[in-house]
């Protein structure tokens, strides 16, 4: 009798185990999906020159804030699109000695299918920067909303 109430203990103990498990995997998948699967990623330069003047340069191969002068600062306007049938999040992250001074309003948000949404990027140029030129990258990723 002692025999049998120690198999049906080490059954409910590996049936226990094996639920406890089953639910550690369900939910590291339920936060994988609510937070999205890898889609895309776009790199887009980034330039930016400290000097003397402030100009503008329009150039579409990269995001250029032009010239200005220490404690100056620079805007610009970023559109991101999404043109996939289901809905996506985006995050944004820069890199580079820019990205000391670049403040992206709205770094990680949603966007519907079909739909776009504009983005401001501002660098504030601290009053003793050193002049010359200064760089970094962009970094897009958009992500899978499965819920």
């Amino acid at each position: 009798m002692a025999r049998k109430v120690s198999i049906h203990h080490d059954r409910r103990k590996k049936v226990l185990l094996a639920g406890i498990a089953l639910l550690i995997l369900l939910g590291g998948l339920m936060v994988y999906f609510a937070g999205g699967t890898p889609e895309e990623t776009k790199i887009v330069p980034m330039e930016l020159q400290v000097g003397n003047r402030v100009a503008f340069n329009l150039d579409p191969d990269a995001l250029r804030f032009g010239s200005t002068t220490p404690g100056g600062g620079a805007e610009r306007i970023l559109e991101v699109k999404n043109q996939k049938p289901y809905p996506i999040r985006v995050e944004i992250y820069a890199s580079g000695n820019i990205s000391m001074w670049l403040r992206a309003f709205d770094n990680r948000f949603p966007l519907e299918p079909f739909s776009a949404r504009n983005i401001t990027l501002n660098v504030d140029i601290p009053g003793g920067a050193a002049h010359g030129n200064y760089t970094g990258t962009l970094l897009l990723v958009s992500l899978r909303r499965w819920i």
